[in-house]
């Protein structure tokens, strides 16, 4: 073997040992900062429970011109059952799909009146938790749960219903 070659070989025998030394370092790293905090699913959250009510304003602003405002109301309950209107569409008590530390996401089949827009009769909810105790909340409005590209997307502003007693 040439010197030359052996150089090249011992070169790239150091590249590779000082990639695994700096991929493992990383990891390393990740793993103390994971374990220094509480898991998502464990950590402990306050929700705004109550009654809301306000206006589920739409992303599109086109959509969000021919519809019109659509007034939307909810009552999180202190066990995160979910219930309420959208338009006139309402729902049952609904326990939500995921609960993280970071959100609440529900998938809610509309019933009674017309869907807040024509075809869209499935709400995803995902409600995240803020510190003020405000309500903060996305929507999408679908045709199905699964993959809808028509999808109608917008956000909850909304305020504590005060006409509503505890």
């Amino acid at each position: 073997m040439s010197l030359e070659r052996a150089g090249a070989v011992s070169w790239r025998r150091a590249v590779l040992v000082l990639t695994a030394v700096a991929v493992l370092g990383l990891h390393a790293c990740a793993l103390a900062q994971s374990t220094a905090h509480q898991s998502p699913e464990t950590a402990a959250v306050a929700y705004p429970v109550g009654h809301w009510a306000g206006e589920a304003r739409l992303f599109d602003r086109a959509l969000r011109q021919q519809r019109g405002p659509i007034p939307m109301s909810i009552e999180l309950a202190p066990d995160l059952l979910l219930k309420g209107t959208i338009g006139d569409a309402t729902w049952p008590a609904a326990a939500p799909v995921q609960r993280l530390s970071s959100r609440l996401e529900y998938r809610i089949k509309l019933m009674g009146a017309a869907p807040p827009l024509a075809g869209k009769d499935h709400l995803v909810l995902i409600i995240t938790p803020r510190t003020d105790g405000r309500l903060d909340a996305d929507f999408h409005l679908k045709s199905r749960f699964g993959l809808d590209l028509g999808m109608a997307v917008g956000h909850f502003d909304a305020r504590p219903d005060r006409s509503i007693a505890p």
